[in-house]
């Protein structure tokens, strides 16, 4: 946006008090004019009073102006046939020239307008009383608007204005970023260059009262009023007869009690409402401060509307300083000292591989060992390596291809609902996000218990692996060492997680970027604790977005994990009661601890907490229906049974091929009607979800839906799958499934990274979300590759070696058992390689 002036000489010395003088210059008016009488100038001598007269001031206004527009021949052009198909090339050049001639003639006839108008908008520039220079840089510019200048015209054609569309409502535009903030005018003698920056707008403080000041009644009110607005918008158009039946049939007795506008406030005031940066953005000259021109453009809109602009101070332009805080330096400190840690431990193992040098000194050795944890060439190497075809362990590589394909299903899934995600989008009831949760062809991608297949494999190598340590240590369990070994197992990857959080704002810009790092990194600075003690699946309004919010699955992961020997030692030293144990307490009294947030403690299931817009209640429900234990408590339990059961009877008669097939058959349809089962739970403008149909969902859909899953892997694991099995065995799954605990946490970082330095809205479609799901997984594929060879795989080696007997086994680490020493590792085949069997199932 930028006020179109004519030039005004103002290297002279122009101060405040000269503006009257040189507004009349401009206006070429003498010493006289200024005397002249205001009440003569309003008299009705020159304007009438009677509104015949102002309608007929009007129409000649109109016509006269609609005449320049028309050509002299427009009458005899009606009658042309502009249906001809085809020209000959001398008419085409006839076409061009009177085309010319016409845009010459408008112009020509508009000038006297504009000579009259481009005056009194510079009358209106002195008015505002802006600073000297940034009005000599906004009097350039107009002038070199008038001359047709490309770079000045940048600044008009950035701004936001010409791209609103009442249609999509659902988004706010950018304006042109880009080409605002590489606008450079041509170097002209004595003059300094004019550059463009992109200033976002803010929220009006002045207008949001403290949410303590706040009555219920007020509340209400304003919720009232906005629910009748928008019961005004949709009664006008029969596309929104969907969000019509939202208002009537999905609100609690249609209205929100005032808990809507009262949550807008609160996450407001958590996020700091004077510091949020809202596109659309202005494009002024860098010269030209944020605050004084927003002072200006109130001074002349607010006695109109009565509504102050905000415009965030913190603009964007080429060359700006970056400002480093105290928690990005402790990240970048965190980040680089561990690339130079491996670096020259990776110097440190090349030349000792290359003069293969022994040492006698136990002490040396040890050191030599610490130094080949964070070596890159064997950390690399690993990622790719798969256990040797003559190892037991290779029946688990199935579990490769299983990780690998569930892996690529969250990410499509994650980029479909990626498209809800606010300011980013157009048109979103056409997109392929809106239809994503109302169509019945994206059934197998909308699949709400992805999750549940973690946790089932989770479960399962939890059990695997603890029972074979005790098999190892004679039933001797050290649960210190069960915890804090699984602990410090993930505790690196999410302290790196939470660096590049803190980092993330250095990475890039956009004109939404600013909102994005803002939401991500509040909560990592003020309360990052939850997060790496790992309690964050249980939040609160309005820090509902914790730091690194990803991390809810390790924090449940993590307390199931804890739960687990509760289970496992009954099964290890009383198989049969365990069983037992397990179905009954896991399996059965899973269901109810399930409802328990619902008819216990009054939570509404997710399915049904939005219907009071109420923030406090969506998010509890969010927390314990989906975050907290409780829904997964069941299948994490099942899978601590599929461990026992794939360790102690592997070799279970179950019917032959006929009995297996009828297996596959019926677990199958289960899983497959589990996927169905949801169909209309999410199209929340057209059904509404009873409390019959959420019983029956958090009590057997779960069941019904590992049942699949339960079945390959054990059929997997303990050779009955045949091709099945050697298709989720191909090697080329390895090193997805080996990265998946990084890319399960950087996804987050590739996806918003996209998405916050977009330059322009994007309308979703099918192929726009399969090629941003292909890119974006590849990407953070590679990124997680890095973080793996550079911390998690390092720190893993260092608490295996702190685990580590004398007889070169890792007894405690229940994590990736690979051995340092590469002469070991091809002596125990059986534990070493075999990143497989490992608790890591993120």
């Amino acid at each position: 946006m930028i006020l179109h002036v004519t030039t005004v000489n103002t290297n002279d010395g122009i101060k405040g008090q000269d503006y009257t003088t040189a507004v009349n210059q401009l206006l070429g008016n003498n010493d006289n004019n200024e005397e002249e009488d205001d009440d003569d100038y309003y008299s009705g001598d020159d304007y009438g009073d009677d509104e015949e007269d102002d309608d007929c001031t009007v129409d000649l206004f109109v016509d006269h102006y609609t005449e320049l527009l028309l050509p002299e021949d427009y009458e005899e052009s009606k009658k042309l046939n502009f249906t001809q198909k085809s020209f000959t090339f001398p008419e085409v050049i006839e076409k061009v020239k009177r085309l010319h001639k016409y845009q010459q003639n408008v112009t020509n006839k508009l000038n006297p307008l504009i000579k009259k108008v481009m005056p009194r908008l510079s009358e209106l520039i002195f008015y505002v009383d802006l600073p000297v220079e940034c009005m000599t840089a906004l009097a350039r510019v107009g002038q070199a608007v008038q001359n047709g200048d490309r770079w000045a015209i940048k600044f008009m054609d950035s701004s936001p204005i010409g791209q609103l569309d009442p249609v999509n409502y659902n988004s706010l535009p950018f304006g042109e970023y880009e080409e605002c903030i590489t606008i450079e005018s041509p170097r002209e003698v004595d003059k300094s260059k004019i550059y463009g920056k992109y200033c976002a707008l803010g929220i009006p403080t002045n207008l949001i009262p403290d949410s303590r000041d706040h009555q219920p009644e007020d509340n209400k009110r304003v919720d009232q009023m906005l629910l009748d607005f928008l019961r005004n918008q949709f009664n006008n158009s029969d596309v929104n007869k969907g969000d019509m039946f939202f208002l009537d049939n999905q609100l609690d007795n249609g209205h929100t009690d005032g808990h809507f506008y009262e949550g807008i406030i609160k996450y407001m005031e958590y996020m700091g409402a004077e510091n949020i940066r809202l596109p659309p953005g202005l494009c002024i000259p860098t010269v030209c401060d944020a605050k004084d021109v927003e002072y200006a453009i109130n001074k002349v809109l607010y006695p109109l509307t009565h509504m102050n602009i905000i415009i965030n101070e913190d603009c964007d332009y080429i060359g700006k300083p970056f400002v480093i805080n105290n928690y990005q330096i402790i990240s970048l400190t965190f980040i680089l000292s561990i690339i130079m840690i491996c670096s020259v431990c990776t110097v440190v193992y090349s030349l000792r591989k290359t003069t293969e040098k022994t040492s006698n000194s136990r002490t040396l050795d040890y050191i030599v060992r610490i130094t080949d944890c964070f070596a890159l060439i064997p950390n690399i190497r690993s990622v790719f390596v798969s256990p040797p075809k003559q190892s037991p362990n290779r029946r688990f590589s199935s579990l490769d291809g299983i990780r690998a394909v569930l892996c690529f299903w969250m990410f499509v899934q994650n980029e479909y609902e990626g498209g809800y995600l606010p300011l980013h989008t157009i048109k979103l009831k056409e997109s392929a996000t809106y239809k994503f949760h109302n169509q019945l062809k994206y059934i197998m991608f909308i699949n709400w218990n992805l999750n549940e297949t973690f946790f089932l494999i989770g479960g399962f190598l939890c059990s695997y692996l603890t029972l074979n340590k005790l098999d190892q240590t004679k039933g001797i369990f050290d649960y210190i060492k069960y915890a804090l070994s699984r602990y410090f197992r993930i505790i690196p990857a999410v302290l790196v997680a939470i660096a590049i959080t803190l980092l993330f704002e250095l990475m890039g810009d956009g004109p939404i970027w600013p909102l994005i790092n803002q939401a991500l990194q509040k909560p990592c600075i003020e309360n990052p604790s939850p997060t790496i003690f790992m309690f964050n699946n249980y939040g609160s309004f309005p820090d509902v977005v914790t730091c690194v919010p990803v991390t809810w699955y390790i924090s449940t992961d993590f307390q199931l994990y804890l739960i687990a020997p509760i289970f496992i030692l009954v099964l290890y030293y009383y198989p049969i009661v365990g069983i037992i144990w397990t179905l009954f307490f896991g399996v059965t009294l899973g269901s109810l601890i399930a409802l328990a947030p619902k008819y216990l403690l009054g939570i509404p299931h997710i399915f049904e907490g939005y219907r009071t817009l109420n923030f406090d209640t969506m998010v509890s429900s969010l927390s314990h229906h989906y975050w907290g234990i409780e829904p997964h408590f069941q299948v994490y339990t099942l899978g601590l049974l599929l461990g026992f059961m794939v360790k102690k009877y592997p070799k279970l008669n179950l019917g032959g091929y006929i009995g297996e097939s009828v297996l596959w058959i019926v677990t199958w349809s289960m899983t497959g009607y589990a996927l169905f089962w949801h169909r209309n739970y999410f199209r929340v403008t057209e059904y509404v979800v009873n409390n019959n149909e959420i019983l029956l969902w958090v009590s057997l859909s779960k069941l019904c839906y590992s049942a699949g899953w339960m079945w390959a892997i054990y059929a997997c694991c303990t050779a009955r799958a045949g091709f099945i099995n050697q298709f989720f065995g191909w090697r080329g799954f390895r090193p997805i499934s080996h990265l998946m605990l990084e890319i399960y946490l950087l996804r987050l970082f590739t996806i918003l990274f996209r998405i916050g330095t977009a330059r322009e809205q994007v309308f979703y479609s099918d192929y726009y979300v399969l090629s941003i799901t292909i890119f974006d997984f590849a990407m953070t594929c590679l990124f997680a590759l890095i973080v793996n060879v550079l911390v998690t795989k390092p720190f893993a080696n260092l608490l295996q070696l702190a685990f580590v007997t004398n007889h070169g086994l890792a007894t405690n680490t229940n994590g990736d058992i690979s051995l340092l020493n590469e002469k070991d590792a091809n002596n125990n085949n059986n534990n070493n390689n075999n990143n497989v069997v490992n608790d890591v199932i993120y």
